[in-house]
């Protein structure tokens, strides 16, 4: 009776560090896959924030470029305000000729800065409406005024704190609601980031 109160115990004994090891074990491995989480949800949500690295502050472009269909040359200003969470408000003006016709624009655009995994490549999608003016065969006998909504999309590659480089595909569709017209604009600029 004795040796089996002992060997009882002893037993016990052996259960119960048993499951105070386990039970050690477990909290350690999810400590482990917690932190493991951490890490790969860190890396995963790694994402650069234009505001946050940059701040958001009022920026000023000014570019040129081809104007495509017809082929010519532009030129582009426009000054994005800050409105919120990467989201940017102004105005935009462009200037197009070719040996066809003179194109005159302007528009108030939203622009919103996208994601990115490159904290010195920042790309953006605009969209804005307005005037256009358009003046057929280059004369001022024929000009036409037409409600333009314009479609961009391009990438600035930041050189310094408040300058960047940016090439940028604008898509102009003016329409009268009796006449249209449509042309591309590809704009190579640089952005200046006003402090």
């Amino acid at each position: 009776m004795k040796l089996r109160k002992i060997l009882f115990f002893i037993l016990l004994i052996f259960c119960v560090n048993n499951i105070a090891i386990t039970k050690e074990v477990d909290e350690e491995y999810n400590s482990a896959s917690s932190n493991d989480t951490k890490i790969s949800e860190t890396k995963k949500n790694k994402k650069f924030n234009y505001d946050e690295s940059y701040g958001p502050t009022p920026i000023f472009s000014i570019g040129g470029g081809f104007l495509i269909n017809p082929g010519g040359y532009n030129i582009d200003t426009k000054l994005d305000i800050p409105y919120k969470d990467n989201l940017y408000i102004g105005p935009h003006v462009y200037y197009g000729s070719s040996s066809d016709e003179t194109n005159f624009g302007l528009t108030g655009n939203i622009k919103k800065v996208l994601e990115s995994e490159d904290p010195k490549l920042i790309p953006s999608v605009e969209i804005g409406a307005g005037i256009l003016v358009n003046d057929e065969d280059n004369n001022n006998d024929d000009n036409s005024s037409y409600f333009l909504i314009q479609i961009g999309a391009g990438f600035d590659r930041v050189i310094s704190d408040n300058m960047s480089f940016g090439i940028h595909l604008y898509n102009n569709y003016g329409t009268d609601f009796d006449d249209s017209t449509n042309h591309l604009t590809l704009v190579a600029g640089i952005q200046i980031r006003l402090y």
